[in-house]
Order: structure tokens, then C-alpha cells, then sequence
């Protein structure tokens, strides 16, 4: 199996665009793993056919049993509990399920529950197979649901997955485990800084690179030399193209894929390339 890895470090690059198209051009499987705000599915279309919930540990408290002794807030690094002159509270959108509080409890006060926090779907677009992560609302532990995703979908050879944009946990918990990354940049001061701090954490995790440069004019001297610097593939552009705008704003996928046969094409050579050498 080889994964992909579509990201941008902020959002509205165009990170979708790529992704999507891809799949679609290839075949590739498709999982939208940006969960508090999957779209892939509005261009690609599946016929939804499995839906499973996803579902995080947390603790369950006996509160006959609890002594006020204050160990498992004093282990609780994100402040999921706290202990009052009425007894000991708990937060459970700030529980990050790690279980220590269950640890550290000597009256065993504590025991292990679970919460759910979203779904995992999967179907089908044509013959390629969608999948899509959709965190439920008022939910902010985004990572064991990209975690679970990920997991699930595990299935065909090549597979596309749509990151969230930023660097954070959850751009971190995407990146887990994938054999190559595909950037998506802006050509704008905003889109140029947040590219370079992607930039620097996926040479850190050491994980390879290619770049698409969206919504191009054909003069990114700044972004190109960047590039050139930090010794990342310049694997093409997209141009500032009002045709592409509007089929990816009213969803048409086959429209968008004649606008981009031929660097779609080039991408995609370039990235198998790059997975057979690896072979060796």
C-alpha cells in the first residue's frame, strides 16, 4: 500500500481540488480525512453503503467511591477534571482518553466507559472507492477519528488522503505512517507563510514532498526559489483559471478533470515514479 498525503498549510489552497481530482483520475481510493469539514464527497459523489461509529474511552466515575483524594486531577494534564468543594467534576470534551486518571485512582473509583465522537462512512464513486471521516458537532478531539479512518480504509493499493489544513495535531495524525506528501501552495503572502511551516514539519518527520502551486500567475519567484531552497519537487502549477473556479465550485467533477488531464497526468507519473523506485 502506498498513501498520499494531500495537505496545504492553510486553508482554501485548494487541498480538495488536488485530491479529489487525483483519486478520480487514477482510480485511487479517496478519504477525506479533514473531519470537521469533509467536501470531498460533494465532487466525488459515492453512493454511501457503510457507516460505522467511532467512539473514545472515558472515565466512568463511582462517585459512592470517590474519596475527594484529587490524584486523578493532579494527573490530568488537559484539565478534564477538577475537583469542588461539591465533589469531582468532569469535562468530557477536554478528556484526550488517555486513562491515566483510572491509573491513579487507589479506591478504583474510576473505571473505563466509552463516548462516541463521530462516524467513518464508506462508499463508492463509479469503480473508486470513498471514504470520510465526520466528526460530530460540538467535538473537538479530532485525532482518534482520523485515527480510525485511516484504519478502516486499509484496503487497495494507492491511496489519496485529503489532510486538513494547518499544522496541527490533527494535520499530525494524518501524516502518521504515509509514504508521501503532496503540498498544495498559495501564491499569497498568507499562503506562502503557512506553506513554509508545513514545510518544516514534514522535513522534521522526514517524510518526502512534492508541490502543486495553485491558482497560479505564472511569477511565484518568491515561492519557486523557497522550493528550490529546501530541495522539495516543483511538481507543476494550476493557472488562475475562471473554468476551473467554476467547476469546482458547482461540483462538476468531469469538468474539472478535462481542465486538468494533462497535469493530473504528469503528477501522477511522477508519483508512481517515485513509489517504484522505492520498491527497489
Amino acid at each position: 500500500m502506498y498513501d498520499i498525503a494531500v495537505i496545504s498549510g492553510k486553508g482554501g489552497t485548494g487541498k480538495t481540488l488536488v485530491a479529489t481530482a487525483l483519486s478520480a483520475y487514477f482510480g485511487w481510493d479517496y478519504i477525506d480525512c479533514d473531519v470537521e469539514v469533509p467536501n470531498g464527497a460533494l465532487l466525488l459523489k459515492p453512493i454511501w453503503e457503510r457507516s460505522y461509529e467511532v467512539s473514545v474511552a472515558v472515565p466512568e466515575i463511582s462517585y459512592n467511591k470517590c474519596t475527594h483524594c484529587g490524584a486523578c486531577v493532579g494527573f490530568c494534564r488537559y484539565n478534564a477534571l477538577a475537583l469542588t468543594k461539591s465533589g469531582l467534576l468532569f469535562f468530557p470534551e477536554l478528556c484526550h482518553s488517555c486513562m491515566g486518571c483510572e491509573l491513579v485512582c487507589e479506591t478504583k473509583a474510576i473505571t473505563r466507559s466509552t463516548r462516541k465522537i463521530g462516524i467513518a462512512k464508506q462508499g463508492k464513486s463509479g469503480e473508486q472507492i470513498v471514504w470520510e471521516g465526520r466528526l460530530d458537532i460540538q467535538e473537538s478531539i479530532v485525532p482518534p477519528l482520523i485515527h480510525e479512518v485511516k484504519a478502516l480504509s486499509r484496503r487497495n493499493e494507492i491511496r489519496i488522503l485529503d489532510g486538513p489544513p494547518g499544522v496541527s495535531c490533527n494535520c499530525i495524525e494524518t501524516l502518521k505512517g504515509i509514504d508521501y506528501a503532496l503540498l498544495v501552495a498559495e501564491p499569497t503572502r498568507f499562503g506562502i507563510h503557512d506553506f513554509k511551516a508545513t514545510v518544516e514539519v514534514l522535513q522534521r518527520l522526514g517524510i518526502p514532498a512534492g508541490v502543486v502551486i495553485n491558482r497560479s500567475f505564472g511569477y511565484e519567484e518568491e515561492l519557486q526559489s523557497y522550493i528550490a531552497r529546501r530541495n522539495i519537487t516543483l511538481l507543476g502549477t494550476i493557472p488562475f483559471s475562471e473554468s476551473i473556479a467554476r467547476a469546482y465550485g458547482q461540483g462538476d467533477l468531469q469538468a474539472l478533470l478535462d481542465e486538468l488531464q494533462s497535469p493530473l497526468k504528469q503528477w501522477g507519473s511522477q508519483i508512481l515514479g517515485r513509489r517504484e523506485c522505492g520498491k527497489q
